[in-house]
């Protein structure tokens, strides 16, 4: 057998830090120690990509695998479990990797949900503003940068790439069969999680009978109202990242929702929402028809 069998492709803040915890309550199902171990992002045997990969590891040190060895070791605790999965949220819109994980395990199972991309792009901002990863104080001011190729270095997160879901859909549809693909909606995943994860339980081949805790919500993102404080959080980015393999998973999630339940989140401007709606829109007519599912309500105003 060949692990991980399943994986979430993403995109960011779409749930899938949630999906994958709830997931991993399952009996039946492996979730890997490390959610994003980002491995099929590059080709490893290509030289080049591994100035890139070494760009990566300035940022993601301690939250990504560099070799086969240690990708594989992220399974060895995998006993009886039937369904064994990561969850990688860039995978979906990074060039390659579609038949990189492909290459890897033909027989993957791939999990994807799609929130209005609009509302998506927004949301990643946010989060990287409350990572204190995104320097930009406004979101139009951070789109500005990445259409002006003020953001060329590929590392650096681009929000709107990710939010071309028909196409993003179609490289993954090209190398893998539609049945082993599960697409969900965002909506849908927030009105019944317990629903969304019994029905990926049957897509995985484990018992649907679950009901797993969804009391929980990971990755809530915003900003302090006060600037100093928000200023001291943006700051001790660089003693985080030092502390942060020597704090055990739980213990980082628990100060983690303590500090962020102080911070409230900048709503998103009607007139920006409506802008980059538009931006969207051919390809969410496309995705529509795709899914067979009307989205319609996607290209409305808030």
């Amino acid at each position: 057998m060949i692990y991980p069998n399943f994986t979430i492709l993403g995109p960011p803040k779409t749930g899938s830090t949630s999906l994958f915890n709830y997931l991993s309550q399952h009996t039946e199902i492996y979730a890997s120690p490390m959610k994003e171990p980002r491995f099929f992002l590059f080709d490893h045997d290509d030289p080049e990509t591994r100035i890139k990969m070494q760009g990566l590891a300035k940022i993601l040190r301690w939250e990504m695998v560099w070799n086969m060895a240690q990708y594989k070791g992220l399974f060895d605790g995998v006993k009886d479990e039937k369904a064994v999965g990561e969850g990688t949220v860039s995978y979906l819109a990074a060039p390659g990797t579609p038949q990189r994980l492909y290459d890897y395990n033909p027989d993957m199972k791939l999990i994807v949900v799609l929130r209005q991309p609009a509302d998506r792009a927004y949301s990643h901002y946010a989060w990287r503003r409350t990572s204190a990863v995104e320097k930009a104080p406004t979101f139009s001011q951070a789109l500005h940068e990445e259409r002006t190729g003020l953001r060329e270095d590929w590392y650096i997160a681009k929000y709107l790439p990710h939010g071309f879901y028909y196409k993003l859909l179609t490289d993954y549809l090209y190398v893998f069969p539609r049945e082993q693909i599960s697409i969900h909606l965002f909506e849908d995943f927030i009105d019944n999680p317990t629903e969304t994860c019994r029905g990926l339980c049957t897509f995985l081949g484990v018992d649907p009978n679950f009901t797993p805790n969804v009391s929980k919500v990971w990755n809530i993102s915003g900003s302090f109202s006060n600037r100093l404080l928000q200023r001291s959080w943006e700051k001790s980015l660089v003693l985080r990242d030092v502390l942060r393999p020597y704090m055990p998973r739980g213990l980082r999630h628990q100060l983690y929702t303590t500090l962020t339940s102080h911070m409230t989140k900048t709503p998103f401007l009607p007139r920006e929402r409506e802008e980059l709606t538009d931006y969207y829109r051919d390809d969410i007519l496309q995705l529509q028809q795709l899914l067979g599912r009307d989205l319609t309500h996607w290209l409305e105003p808030e």
